[in-house]
This record gives C-alpha cells, sequence and structure tokens, in this order.
C-alpha cells in the first residue's frame, strides 16, 4: 500500500543527501503531502509541514543532518 510513498520520501531523503536545497525539500514535502495525504499518518503530516515551513525563510530551515533525520524517522512508518 505504502510502497509509491516510500519510494517518493526515499528520492527526496537522497535528494536531502546528496544535492541539499533547503527550498527544494520544502517544495517536494508540499507534493508529497498533497498527493499521499490519506496515507499520511499524523504525526508525519507534521512532520512534513515543519519540512514545508523551510520555505519561510532561514530561522525555519533544518540543516541537512536535520532534515536527513526527519526524513529517515517518516521513512519508517511506511517500509
Amino acid at each position: 500500500m505504502y510502497q509509491s510513498l516510500y519510494s517518493e520520501i526515499s528520492l527526496l531523503k537522497q535528494q536531502a543527501e546528496y544535492n541539499y536545497s533547503p527550498l527544494y525539500i520544502a517544495k517536494m514535502s508540499m507534493n508529497i503531502l498533497n498527493e499521499y495525504s490519506n496515507e499520511i499518518i499524523a504525526e508525519d503530516r507534521d512532520k512534513f509541514i515543519s519540512l514545508i515551513a523551510m520555505d519561510m525563510g532561514e530561522e525555519f530551515e533544518y540543516s541537512q543532518d536535520e532534515c536527513i533525520k526527519v526524513l529517515s524517522e517518516i521513512l519508517k512508518n511506511y517500509n
């Protein structure tokens, strides 16, 4: 059931690992949340919202390591 969602989050995590751009991560997080909103649990929805907020300015941005950690935590629920 979650295979496509897992794949999308995995690709986003790879992007964060190899070519980190907070604005790109925010944009793609919004796309994933919109596309898979029915499959995403509430706890992870909040994490996605925090990733999306990174486009609101530097004070909302995660470091690369923090972003990867959040995405890893999300992935655990859909494997």
